[in-house]
């Protein structure tokens, strides 16, 4: 409900005490006792409570844990004549099929690679990548201490005036606008991505051949020597190539955004003495809340500089109107400034019950009571 149409609401409901009847007697009659009051109320309320959630700890995607990765030598079996690639050179079938498992079609790039009557290839392009991955969640509670203020208008009419002792009713009216929010971060998690060399090294007969000069590299053109087309032995050794450590964290940021309009209805009682006035007073309210609460969360990659690929984001918004009961007791002291006008101070103290809702992961619990104080000046009709 918008402030206006509080304000409305109230004046309509006062209307026939505020201008009675067509008599103008019966008018100044009717108005002997009305009090209207304008000021500012700023209140503390008890509580705002979050305890957040996290959409990362039960999120899963590749880009955090990593995908397996293997990729085979390019040496191939060790069986059969097929083509084979090697980091000094290749042995391939030839245009004989490699017929008696002998191929003039091979290359080298080093004599060091010829040892008598064998040569020796050597293949580095096989790896193995796996992935260590772990991640951490801490639940997090944060609270804060709410203050507000706003205008404050209030109607009053004496109802039984005993000379210094008057008793009167009582219609409050008070805004408040309050905002909040808070960063945190809940979710970490680490990879660790290792790597594996796979070294073959296979030995191939020339069968007598003395090889060429290298480099050398048979062709259709050129065929060149035979050597045999199969490795008459291979050795495999596997080392360690790499390792890389990533690093991965959620940030957070909770808000909750409401207006709050209070309609009190209540009674008062009040002694004067010469000028100064001194005022107790009791009802219930009514606490209209506009409420909106927002959750976003972002899921990055971290570099040394701070944040680097994002690897998701999500946001939520949940908001509501609601209406809450409650109750209020209040004290004032004010000074009379003329005939018709005076001024006060008070403190209030308002009990109500909770807000709570839920945004995203996250649930907010919201205390609607609390203490306030003011200044009013006030008109006597």
């Amino acid at each position: 409900m918008k402030k206006w149409q509080v304000i409305i609401l109230t004046l309509s409901v006062l209307n026939p005490y505020i201008y009675g009847g067509e008599d103008t007697d019966n008018n100044e009659s009717i108005l002997s006792g009305l009090k209207f009051s304008v000021g500012y109320v700023s209140r503390s309320f008890d509580k705002l409570s979050f305890s957040t959630g996290s959409y990362s700890q039960d999120f899963s995607t590749l880009e955090l844990t990593g995908e397996p990765f293997s990729r085979a030598s390019s040496a191939g079996s060790v069986a059969g004549s097929i083509d084979r690639n090697y980091d000094d050179g290749f042995v391939k079938i030839d245009a004989t099929d490699s017929f008696g498992e002998v191929t003039w079609n091979w290359a080298y790039e080093n004599s060091l690679q010829v040892n008598g009557n064998s040569i020796m290839f050597t293949d580095s392009s096989g790896r193995d990548v796996t992935h260590v991955y772990s991640d951490s969640f801490a639940p997090s509670q944060w609270a804060d201490d709410l203050n507000g203020g706003g205008p404050l208008f209030q109607l009053s009419y004496d109802m039984n005036d005993w000379r210094s002792f008057k008793i009167a009713a009582l219609l409050e009216l008070s805004f408040f606008d309050v905002y909040r929010a808070n960063d945190s971060s809940t979710f970490g998690a680490r990879r660790v991505s290792n790597t594996t060399q796979t070294i073959v090294k296979d030995t191939f007969g020339l069968g007598g051949t003395v090889p060429p000069e290298p480099p050398h590299e048979g062709t259709f053109g050129d065929p060149g020597p035979l050597i045999n087309s199969v490795p008459s032995d291979r050795s495999v050794t596997v080392q360690d190539f790499s390792s890389e450590t990533f690093n991965f964290a959620n940030h957070i940021k909770e808000s909750l955004d409401f207006s709050l309009a209070t309609l009190s209805p209540g009674i008062s009682a009040s002694i004067t003495r010469e000028k100064y006035q001194f005022d107790f007073g009791l009802g219930i309210s009514l606490n209209i809340i506009d409420w909106e609460a927002h959750f976003k969360e972002s899921l990055d990659a971290l570099t040394n500089e701070g944040k680097g690929q994002r690897i998701n984001s999500w946001e939520s918004v949940s908001s509501g109107n609601d209406l809450i009961f409650g109750a209020f007791l209040h004290a004032a002291t004010g000074m009379q400034i003329s005939e018709s006008l005076s001024f006060s101070v008070f403190v209030r103290r308002d009990w109500a019950s909770d807000l709570r809702a839920q945004v995203g992961p996250s649930d907010l619990n919201l205390k609607l009571s609390g203490t306030s104080g003011g200044f009013r000046a006030t008109y006597s009709f």
